[in-house]
């Protein structure tokens, strides 16, 4: 919105040649100006990296679609793989598991391998739903990200100087030989 508004001020600064402010302006002071209302308006990555989507509404719709909230967010890839690791896992439970269960309760037979890999999915399914509602809120939480964009910028300083160390230290063994 911020930048949309500078657009604008600025556009029309320049339609009217200055003319709103007064005859006779020089070059130099119109462009001093206009940076004066760019700085007015911050323009800049402050608000333009936060991502100003709801979180509570980002879990509710992972609540009702699995999936759905990281698609709000704007992580479709993750997004899908939760949905279709929800639904595969539900299917699984409903077509697969169920009969076989209902099967060896009839039959009165105990199958360890079977039973330990029913427990796997009957306990997957609802942690992966509880997983999606949890990441689609902190990936749409301000303060989550702040801290996210803190830990690139510090990790992009690390990197270089690590290189520069390195390339110190390079030098002091070259030295020595």
């Amino acid at each position: 919105m911020k930048k949309l508004l500078t657009a604008i001020i600025l556009f029309t600064l320049i339609i009217n040649n200055g003319n709103s402010y007064a005859l006779n302006i020089e070059y130099k002071a119109k462009t001093e100006s206009l940076v004066k209302i760019s700085q007015l308006i911050e323009l800049g990555d402050k608000d333009d990296s936060i991502n100003n989507k709801n979180p509570i509404l980002a879990a509710g719709l992972s609540f009702v679609i699995p999936g759905a909230g990281q698609i709000y967010n704007g992580e479709i890839i993750k997004g899908i793989s939760i949905f279709i690791g929800v639904i595969g896992l539900g299917l699984l439970d409903y077509f697969i598991i169920e009969p076989i269960a209902k099967q060896n309760d009839i039959s009165k037979k105990s199958d360890s391998l079977f039973d330990l890999g029913a427990l796997a999915t009957r306990i997957s399914l609802p942690t992966l739903w509880v997983y999606g509602w949890g990441s689609a809120y902190q990936s749409s939480d301000p303060v989550y990200q702040k801290k996210v964009r803190d830990e690139e910028k510090l990790k992009k300083e690390n990197e270089a100087n690590k290189t520069s160390n390195n390339l110190s230290q390079i030098n002091l063994i070259s030295y020595r030989f």
